[in-house]
């Protein structure tokens, strides 16, 4: 059995993922959304306060980057109903994981945790601290996903790319040993995704670790 984890479907149509990747035999394709409408006019975070008083061009090349990014996705990326509901007309050859997005609020976490428990997810929850813009360890509603997750025995996915690598404030809260406070602290698995997609990524990680 091959089973591709992380196929992310921004935009492309899920019939024909399901086609080209049946022709390779893959089996089970792992869905992988991302909840980053971005509200920065509307709802700015701590962590881009923060950014913009540390670095104001970084601040902006990264939130234009965002913006861009999340522009050519489907709404089926950052919407857990209609993922679970377009997936669910391929059988089961299709497994999507939900996404929730911390930086919006503990309220709009609160909501949509009681949207999963509507949606029986059981695989798991996507997170990207540098896609939502939030900091892992001071953020208190990402407290109440680690929570769900701890309660729940599912998996945290944590996505790391994209990060500036001359913006200081991204590698402090996303370092190995920072991150290895979450796990101190509850009882979850965590997975970490894309890390190796880009170089500003990647190395500083292992130099971390090599340390």
């Amino acid at each position: 059995m091959i089973i591709d984890f992380h196929a992310c479907p921004p935009s492309v149509d899920l019939s024909l993922i399901k086609d080209r990747l049946s022709l390779i035999r893959v089996t089970r394709v792992v869905l992988q959304p991302i909840d980053a409408l971005p509200l920065f006019h509307l709802l700015p975070s701590d962590f881009f306060r923060k950014l913009l008083n540390e670095d104001s061009h970084s601040a902006l090349l990264w939130s234009k980057f965002i913006l861009r990014l999340t522009s050519m996705w489907s709404p089926r990326m950052y919407d857990n109903v209609k993922l679970w509901y377009e997936a669910a007309h391929y059988g089961d050859f299709f497994i999507p994981l939900a996404s929730i997005n911390p930086s919006l609020g503990i309220k709009y976490v609160y909501e949509k945790l009681n949207e999963l428990e509507g949606l029986n997810v059981r695989g798991g929850i996507v997170v990207s601290p540098t896609l939502q813009l939030f900091d892992p360890i001071n953020t208190r509603s990402f407290r109440a996903i680690l929570e769900y997750v701890e309660r729940n025995n599912i998996l945290l996915i944590m996505h790391l790319d994209p990060c500036p690598y001359n913006v200081d404030i991204c590698f402090k809260g996303l370092m190995p040993d920072i991150l290895n406070e979450l796990l101190e602290r509850y009882s979850i698995t965590l997975v970490l995704s894309a890390l190796g997609i880009s170089e500003s990524m990647a190395y500083p990680w292992l130099e971390r670790i090599a340390g």
